[in-house]
């Protein structure tokens, strides 16, 4: 059977169509094709803020009116405000190196004190490293990750003495954590290297850290303080680096006496509080400068006298900034 020239054409033409019709769907439903600019004036940044009274624990009494948002210093009209257990996705990375030995299982532990104790809706990965990455659960639910933690025959090995891949296994837990479901992201690292500010692979994850929406936990179990660039990286996202070791946790202790692995638990049982009591304050970003800098933030607290002298001084604990087609402009 042989087709005319003009049943060809007509079948081309159709063909043709079809293609077009295919590709104004994709644009319309699935946003195919939607520029950064168009993004960025349709979304709003989601800011999580934690905040924080005595012994860091968490304050709920406030309202959106006590919130004033900065961003390179010029006030923003807030656009979101909610005060809600909301589930978090979470990573953990677990150095396993044997300089470790004595440290893994305390890490564990703190591990399982902290999903006890947080929203039983969240989803976690786990990944240890030494001189190697691995990938030991993908995201999945509490009882999952307890098992893998609790029993993983992985933790008991016996480790040679090597390098530490600290910065590789932050990227690995960073890209891990771009796959997540919700809105709260958390990375938690343990380890006891020192860190190479000067490295490469930690300008990779310095820009990472600013790029992604994330906020980072470290706890170095390390016998001389914390580099700097470590700190940098924590306070970049919103959150903390410290080494239990040497600090010895006094920030939470109050005046009850505490050994230092009831007190490490205690900072885990206190992080999973603080993490559920957070406030999520939305605002739109000022696309009227530079659209690909970065832009500082800033929250500060209004809170009337009544309410000041309850809950004294609080601390405020926050990403630093971001950028306007980041993870953390949202598409409406």
């Amino acid at each position: 059977m042989t087709v005319s020239e003009k049943e060809l054409m007509k079948i081309i033409k159709i063909s043709h169509f079809t293609k077009l019709f295919l590709l104004i769907i994709c644009v319309s439903e699935f946003g195919f094709g939607q520029t950064n600019n168009e993004k960025a004036n349709g979304g709003q940044v989601l800011l999580n803020v934690s905040v924080l009274g005595e012994r860091s624990v968490p304050i709920r009494e406030l309202k959106a009116e006590n919130f004033r948002v900065f961003e390179n210093k010029k006030p923003l009209e807030i656009s979101h405000f909610e005060n809600e257990n909301s589930p978090l996705s979470v990573g953990f990375l677990i150095d396993v190196s044997r300089s470790m030995e004595t440290n893994v299982d305390l890490s564990r532990e703190a591990i399982l004190t902290f999903m006890e104790e947080s929203n039983p809706q969240n989803e976690y990965f786990v990944t240890a490293f030494h001189k190697k990455l691995d990938l030991l659960s993908e995201f999945t639910n509490f009882a999952e990750t307890t098992k893998i933690v609790s029993a993983s025959p992985y933790f008991s090995e016996k480790k040679k003495n090597g390098e530490t891949l600290l910065y590789e296994a932050m990227i690995s837990g960073i890209e891990e954590l771009s796959k997540a479901k919700n809105q709260k992201r958390i990375l938690f690292v343990f380890w006891d290297a020192n860190d190479d500010y000067a490295s490469p692979k930690y300008k990779e994850v310095k820009k990472l850290v600013k790029e992604k929406n994330m906020t980072i936990f470290l706890f170095g179990f390390y016998r001389y303080s914390i580099e700097y660039s470590l700190k940098e990286l924590a306070e970049i996202s919103g959150g903390i680096v410290t080494n239990p070791a040497r600090e010895g946790l006094i920030a939470i202790n109050g005046p009850e006496f505490l050994t230092e692995r009831e007190a490490f638990l205690k900072r885990f049982s206190n992080l999973a509080e603080q993490l559920k009591n957070q406030y999520t304050i939305g605002f739109k970003p000022d696309l009227s400068n530079d659209k690909k800098k970065w832009r500082d933030l800033k929250v500060k607290l209004e809170i009337p006298k009544e309410l000041k002298k309850k809950i004294g001084i609080p601390a405020l604990r926050h990403r630093q900034g971001y950028y306007p087609f980041s993870e953390l402009v949202t598409s409406n």
